[in-house]
């Protein structure tokens, strides 16, 4: 549901809602092609990666080993040149899109680097397996994500994420096996990079700590409407979830881009702002959510946070017997389910790219 104003708007209008379900509802008849019209341009399809400067890939292939979920991170070399500069845009290109859960590009500064470095050299295979993170002493930045539904893109005009030099990239991949067999993957990403851009962005990743730290994002086998929400004034917790990059606790910054991330018992989600002056601008409000389409939302106009407002995410939840997976031709029983890595565990995360006002 569109609550915002957001670039590439891809939602159809009343009118064009009602002639499909119409179309469905009788049958689903073919036309007459005579009759046909020209191609339908979908508008979120125009939100791509402009130019591919940077092109980084797994060394050699991988093949997942821990079942059903196998999170693996491989340490990419790359260089920005003797000057820094900054990734103006991101895609990731999965190799096997029957397994890919999700793909991270983590940014891991020079001070970081010989911490993941080693955890790489100490697991005997290719990469190194990375349930919860990369690893490492510190938090790290997001360069980008992918998810299914993902489509890369340039970021918001003027804005771009510090790359400094003697960093490395750490690409975090989760594959899950549920639905296909363990097959080779080799996943790409690529970075649009600029050597200056008028305001730093970061990544802000907006949830609730407890829900990861003492599992308190509970969801019981069989009720089939659970709420969780969070809500907290960002400002202060900027160095903590943003990776400590670009913008500092206390600081006012800009929201350009919203995208939340939930599991299969997942129903809808919202993200929204409650103002200090007692406004509520809305982000997102995604009604029905749906695993296979986890699409970025730009804003065709930034909102402004400052320290005294709240930020809020809500994510609701379905663990009725109906929205069980079905393996081997058996439906699943419904489980208690909570805060996890795996895709038969949940999450409800806000991701949020910001910039400097």
């Amino acid at each position: 549901t569109a609550c915002n104003e957001y670039a590439h708007d891809a939602s159809l209008s009343p009118e064009q809602l009602k002639t499909i379900l119409d179309w469905v509802d009788t049958g689903a008849e073919e036309g007459d092609i005579e009759n046909e019209g020209p191609p339908v341009v979908n508008p979120a399809r125009e939100t791509r990666l402009t130019r591919e400067d940077l092109i980084l890939k797994m060394p050699i292939p991988y093949t997942p080993t821990v079942y059903p979920d196998d999170y693996r991170c491989f340490v990419l070399d790359w260089t920005a040149g003797p000057d820094e500069g900054y990734a103006t845009g991101f895609r990731a290109d999965p190799g096997n899109l029957s397994i890919a859960h999700h793909v991270v590009a983590f940014l891991v500064p020079p001070d970081q680097v010989a911490a993941v470095e080693a955890r790489d050299a100490a697991d005997e295979g290719n990469g190194y397996q990375c349930f919860g993170g990369p690893g490492g002493d510190g938090l790290f930045t997001w360069l980008g994500a992918w998810a299914p539904g993902s489509l890369g893109n340039d970021f918001p005009e003027g804005t771009g994420m510090k790359l400094d030099e003697g960093s490395k990239i750490v690409m975090q991949m989760h594959y899950n096996m549920a639905y296909a067999a363990p097959e080779p993957d080799v996943t790409t990403i690529s970075l649009k990079i600029e050597k200056e851009v008028e305001k730093e962005a970061t990544i802000l990743l907006w949830l609730n700590p407890a829900w990861v730290r003492r599992h308190t994002m509970d969801i019981p086998a069989g009720q089939s409407s659970i709420v969780h929400h969070f809500a907290a004034r960002p400002s202060g917790w900027l160095g903590l979830l943003s990776g400590g990059k670009a913008l500092q606790p206390g600081d006012s910054f800009n929201i350009h881009r919203g995208f939340v991330h939930l599991h299969e018992l997942g129903t809808g989600a919202n993200l929204w702002l409650e103002k200090e002056n007692g406004d509520t601008p809305c982000l997102l409000d995604i009604p029905k959510w749906d695993y296979n389409w986890q699409f970025g939302y730009s804003l065709k106009k930034p909102i402004r946070v400052d320290p005294g407002d709240t930020l809020h995410v809500e994510c609701r939840f379905d663990n009725s017997e109906d929205m069980q997976r079905i393996v081997d031709g058996q439906l699943l029983p419904p489980r208690d389910v909570n805060w996890g890595d795996g895709t038969q565990d949940e999450m409800c995360i806000g991701i949020l790219y910001i910039s400097e006002i």
